[in-house]
């Protein structure tokens, strides 16, 4: 999400429309889509009008005409304000209901302990806490990494945002 390669002349939905999977998609769903990431009021605009929390959502909205049942996102809410990141996990919590597993890569913890169900944190590439959510907000070495103590700063976390068994395409429920 560092480098969103949206068509700015062209609408939010042709920029979903060129999704891959987008031409196997009925009419229906792809409104569904629409209504499920709540982009139906931006689908006429052009894209270069989008905040950035907007245009990232539009991206995953054209990832998600394959329908895939595993969604991998690096670093979706780099650029948002913290306001910008609640508003985008709710739509990540959307894309969980309607049956898509999420595996993120994010440096934001507000975002991915508010979201995720399994957490990898990493330093210097090497994994340091392992667990639900509530088991690394306690952790000891989360803590000295993100928070500047002995240890060095943390380069990345991943994690696994898990819903229900994915076995069709991502439609409003």
């Amino acid at each position: 999400f560092q480098g969103i390669e949206l068509w700015n002349e062209l609408t939010v939905a042709e920029n979903v429309l060129v999704g891959p999977g987008a031409t196997r998609r009925s009419d229906e769903q792809v409104e569904a889509l629409f209504d499920l990431l709540g982009l139906g009021d931006l689908k006429d605009r052009p894209a270069s009008e989008l905040s950035q929390g907007q245009r990232q959502l539009v991206s995953i909205a054209r990832s998600l005409t394959a329908g895939p049942r595993v969604l991998l996102l690096d670093e979706p809410a780099a650029g948002l304000d913290s306001t910008e990141s609640e508003w985008l996990a709710q739509r990540l919590r959307d894309i969980r209901t309607a049956g898509v597993s999420i595996l993120l890569v994010d440096h934001d913890m507000a975002l991915v302990l508010g979201l995720c169900d399994r957490i990898e944190v990493l330093d210097q590439g090497r994994i340091i806490a392992s667990g639900p959510p509530e088991e690394i907000r306690r952790s000891r070495h989360v803590a000295e990494a993100y928070l500047g103590a002995p240890a060095t700063s943390a380069t990345a976390t991943s994690a696994t945002v898990t819903g229900k068994p994915a076995s069709r395409p991502v439609e409003a429920p």
